[in-house]
């Protein structure tokens, strides 16, 4: 749905397979998620705002992915970070997977800076649990008043 409220919101899919973990290019026309309409989890590239192209990114499973703002995608697949090269130019073009590093078992989300030097990874922590939760809003404008 438009972020200004002119007009209701839609489905972007509806289909009988399990689609999740959405993001969008940097150019914001193409999705990246995953499905299981082939019977496992895979990662598809579909056009937006309409989805009309789709294209498969992978053919031998896949979990958690983001789209990098250098217009590659990350994901991760039996404990592998893998990038993959993706042409969003008028012939869509994905490139073949590269392993990039080995993540804990146990890994709930991630991400990578921009340059590839760190690799943030989001684990639970059994004996950690908050007390409680703040949060914030319009903290900005407390910012702006200091």
């Amino acid at each position: 749905m438009p972020v200004d409220g002119s007009s209701p919101a839609k489905a972007y899919l509806q289909t009988p397979a399990n689609e999740m973990n959405a993001t969008f290019s940097p150019d914001g026309r193409w999705v990246a998620y995953f499905s299981d309409e082939s019977g496992a989890s895979e990662l598809y590239v579909q056009s937006f705002p309409a989805p009309a192209q789709k294209y498969r990114v992978t053919t031998q499973g896949a979990l958690v992915g983001r789209w990098m703002p250098d217009g590659r995608i990350l994901f991760l697949r039996d404990r592998q970070l893998f990038i993959v090269d993706v042409d969003a130019g008028p012939s869509f073009h994905v490139g073949t997977p590269r392993a990039l590093v080995t993540v804990p078992k146990d890994l709930v989300d991630m991400d990578i800076l921009r340059d590839r030097s760190k690799f943030l990874a989001l684990r639970p922590v059994d004996d950690l649990v908050p007390a409680s939760l703040t949060v914030v809003l319009n903290w900005t404008a407390a910012l702006r008043k200091r």
